[in-house]
């Protein structure tokens, strides 16, 4: 029945809306920052994941962070957003594209 629901999918959604998910490079002389976090409520605990390309897609740096007593994943992903500010701060950026 699973397999049927997601076939169902197709028919209501026909367009693909995720469109090309592929990581593409910041103009020059620009770096992207990419994080995704993760929390599990049972330890209330979360890992973050952080990757900073420059331009001609080089990785300036990357760091995983786990965060302990984390009350929900709202809080997660404030703290994900501002571990990556701090991050870039870190490598000297000051101008947000």
């Amino acid at each position: 029945s699973y397999i049927s629901e997601l076939d169902g999918l197709n028919k209501v959604l026909p367009i693909n809306l995720l469109g090309d998910a592929r990581w593409k490079p910041p103009k020059n002389p620009f770096a992207r920052i990419n994080l995704d976090a993760t929390y599990k409520t049972l330890g209330k605990r979360s890992c973050l994941g952080l990757v900073v390309r420059g331009s001609n897609g080089r990785v300036f740096d990357s760091r995983i962070v786990i965060n302990e007593n984390i009350p929900s994943a709202f809080t997660a992903d404030a703290l994900a957003c501002a571990q990556g500010i701090q991050l870039g701060l870190d490598l000297g950026v000051t101008i947000l594209e």
